[in-house]
């Protein structure tokens, strides 16, 4: 993914749009909309830790991973302190996400249009 192709970081409110209107599973909104909940207005600084996110959603920490995962691969999040991962798990501290818009998800996925009536 070349820079030109990097999401683009938007505000919370903005990202609950585009989730909303996203052909993503329930599951997978569900933990991405507890995510969102702890970032700042502007999607930055959300880190409310897997443990934490697992226990207010009240699924096992493996499907925690696996939905931020999948919402990390839609373009709807990014790790931020990438290079500082290995280091910040060692220590015990949460992934710092911010939430994004993925630059090319109209282009491979359904979605539905702005008035949420129909597929896009």
């Amino acid at each position: 993914m070349t820079d030109t192709d990097a999401p683009t970081p938007v505000g919370r409110m903005e990202w609950e749009r585009l989730v909303r209107r996203a052909d993503l599973p329930l599951a997978t909104k569900a933990i991405g909309y507890t995510l969102a909940q702890y970032s700042n207005k502007a999607g930055g600084s959300a880190h409310p830790g897997v443990a934490r996110l697992a226990r207010v959603c009240r699924v096992d920490e493996k499907t925690v991973k696996r939905h931020l995962t999948a919402l990390r691969e839609a373009g709807f999040l990014v790790r931020k302190q990438e290079d500082q991962w290995r280091r910040r798990v060692a220590l015990g501290i949460a992934d710092d996400y911010q939430l994004t818009a993925p630059v090319d998800y109209l282009e491979r996925s359904t979605y539905l249009d702005p008035d949420e009536q129909v597929q896009a």
